[in-house]
């Protein structure tokens, strides 16, 4: 079953990928080495392995640093939501997570001009407040993610995408935590 949320991403990565086809001349000499990239993503976030969690929300800013053509590191902070959906004990309910991190990673991208897919990889922090009925813990852990997107270069300085990213958390919440974002960037 794909979830609405997956579906409205695809299609929305498709619109813009047709759009940017059709407008966008010119905008392969928009990253540069050396250029900054300041990115807004929002989507969703889930266990996909597991029904501990439903899929909520997610939202992230990043700084990115162009080192080459095809290579970056970022910069990123932002948070996660996840519902609880199973019950953990009849006194306790449901138990939530919110999970607050902070993540640098190594950016590959290949060199397309307007379409560019890319890979990605890094490791981060996370604040992770679990909630449930009899008590709110919050602990700090270690993470590794990795994951693949996909980048639209619609004019010089302005490019849309998506992204889904897999972070192995330590602690109590079950990994990998899966996002899926869509988002827009500015190239400076």
């Amino acid at each position: 079953m794909v979830r609405r949320p997956i579906v409205h991403a695809i299609a929305l990565i498709l619109v813009l990928t047709g759009a940017s086809v059709l407008c966008a001349p010119g905008a392969s000499a928009a990253v540069q080495p050396g250029d900054l990239t300041f990115s807004i993503g929002f989507g969703e976030a889930g266990t996909p392995n597991d029904n501990s969690y439903s899929s909520s929300e997610t939202l992230n800013i990043a700084v990115q640093f162009h080192k080459t053509k095809s290579s970056s590191f970022r910069g990123s902070a932002g948070f996660m939501i996840l519902d609880g959906r199973e019950e953990i004990s009849p006194a306790a309910g449901t138990r939530d997570a919110d999970i607050l991190f902070v993540d640098g990673n190594y950016i590959y991208t290949f060199p397309f001009a307007v379409v560019r897919p890319y890979l990605t990889a890094g490791i981060g922090l996370y604040s992770v407040r679990l909630i449930d009925n009899l008590d709110t813990p919050q602990s700090l852990e270690f993470g590794a993610n990795w994951g693949i997107g996909l980048g639209i270069q619609l004019s010089k300085n302005f490019e849309c995408g998506g992204e889904i990213l897999y972070s192995y958390i330590t602690g109590e919440v079950s990994s990998p935590v899966r996002t899926i974002t869509v988002g827009i960037s500015l190239h400076f």
